[in-house]
């Protein structure tokens, strides 16, 4: 379950990328702050349903 959440991550933030990149309205700082969410998101619920 955690796996399918982080690619779920992964897979968001490029697509934010990806619709982005022509315009260029998405800086790295904001994209290494969308992973580090994603990460700290299943984390948290890996933790939780473990708990």
């Amino acid at each position: 379950m955690a796996f399918w959440m982080a690619a779920a991550s992964v897979w968001a933030v490029l697509q934010l990328l990806l619709l982005t990149w022509p315009v260029r309205t998405v800086r790295w700082p904001t994209v290494f702050v969308a992973f580090g969410v994603g990460a700290y998101g299943c984390v948290v619920h890996r933790c939780w349903w473990n708990w």
